[in-house]
């Protein structure tokens, strides 16, 4: 249909074909004139017009209806291109969640190794545990003191226990106090207090408690192994950059005024972690 109404137009449109119809149109007319006289040569003529203005007015029906086949396959083209982007963000989508699943696989196998070394330091704390029980048969009068910053940790509530879940335990005094001589977790939970300190996650009474278990802690480290001391500090102290670390709050010089959190230093090592006071 389409090719059929193009041929027609470019027909239509060369000036010999033109000129043709012109022509027909004439010799009819004066076919008429000659014929029959001159009323019916009009006659003719009139005719013949009316007959070219319904063609002119059919070829312009034509040209509406091949300029809206055109718009038709136009809106037809956009649209299939709008389904090819479609599909393309589709598969981009697709691209993104595979990546996610294996970014989550990924993090669930890390767990699942973690949970595997977990398990292995419990039983490694069990042993302890164990011996821990046989010195406290023993050694009743020092437990006393255990168990009072045992129950001091235990009342700081569940959101510090979760956040010290793998430096400290709350399952018995004893597994307190076998994680908690640990070297690794009294590192842990220096660096713990030295953060929140700076944080203010938690308030000064969680923190001040938090400090006290520590300093038990660490003592009950010293006294069974010597290779760490805690520094000297004190309010009236000049403030020392070698050994001191300013609050948040504190001023830029002058005498410590209060000790948050005392420092420490390997005897061998020389390492040193500094006390965080207040000027």
């Amino acid at each position: 249909m389409a090719d059929y109404i193009d041929d027609l137009l470019r027909a239509l449109d060369d000036k010999g074909v033109q000129r043709r119809i012109r022509e027909i149109a004439g010799g009819e007319e004066k076919k008429g004139v000659f014929g029959g006289g001159e009323e019916k040569g009009k006659k003719e003529a009139k005719q013949l017009r009316a007959a070219l203005n319904d063609k002119e007015s059919e070829l312009e029906m034509l040209r509406r209806a091949l300029q809206e086949e055109k718009e038709d396959k136009h809106r037809a083209f956009r649209q299939v291109e709008e389904l090819k982007q479609t599909v393309s963000n589709g598969e981009i989508e697709s691209q993104n969640i595979r990546r996610q699943l294996e970014t989550v696989q990924k993090q669930l196998e890390e767990l699942q190794e973690e949970n595997r070394a977990l398990k292995d330091r419990e039983g490694e704390y069990a042993g302890c545990v164990e011996e821990a029980r046989i010195v406290r048969s023993y050694y009743e009068d020092g437990f006393r003191q255990l168990d009072t910053y045992y129950r001091m940790y235990m009342q700081l509530g569940q959101e510090v226990h979760e956040d010290l879940t793998r430096v400290l335990s709350g399952k018995s005094p004893e597994a307190f106090l076998c994680w908690g001589v640990q070297w690794g977790n009294i590192e842990a939970l220096w660096a713990f207090l030295d953060i929140n300190l700076s944080l203010g996650k938690y308030d000064s009474d969680t923190l001040d408690v938090l400090s006290k278990i520590f300093d038990y802690l660490f003592e009950q480290y010293r006294e069974m192994n010597g290779n760490y001391e805690r520094l000297d500090t004190k309010a009236g102290d000049e403030f020392d950059e070698d050994f001191h670390k300013r609050s948040g709050d504190s001023l830029v010089a002058g005498r410590i005024s209060q000790v948050l959190l005392r420092g420490y230093r390997g005897i061998a090592n020389k390492k040193i972690k500094k006390s965080v006071v207040r000027i």
